[in-house]
């Protein structure tokens, strides 16, 4: 009777300890490096990367040199990114890139 008891103990703590088996850790992917593309190509990456599970890349443009919004990709430049490239990234993570006119970074 005691082994019983003193085995069923011991994977009563081993469960307990390591969790259940159905437990699944958060995605996460590592932050490509986007630095000094084009905006399309970048968006374009950082998709393929992420899939549809990861998070928004979220477009900031230099409020210094110009004000209005970011419409076509194609025509902006990425000069800086958040976070840097290589850095874990989770689906609730906040990932911001900076773009300029090309040439303007």
């Amino acid at each position: 009777m005691f082994k019983t008891l003193a085995v069923a103990g011991a994977a009563t703590v081993l469960v307990s300890i390591l969790g259940t088996p159905t437990a699944m850790a958060a995605p996460s992917w590592a932050m490509p490096s986007l630095q000094g593309m084009n905006l399309a190509k970048a968006q374009s990456l950082f998709t393929e990367t992420v899939g549809d599970q990861g998070p928004q890349l979220q477009y900031v443009s230099n409020a210094s040199i110009f004000s209005g919004s970011v419409r076509s990709l194609s025509t902006w430049q990425v000069c800086k990114q958040a976070p840097a490239a290589g850095k874990k990234i989770a689906a609730k993570s906040q990932t911001v890139v900076t773009v300029n006119r090309p040439g303007k970074c």
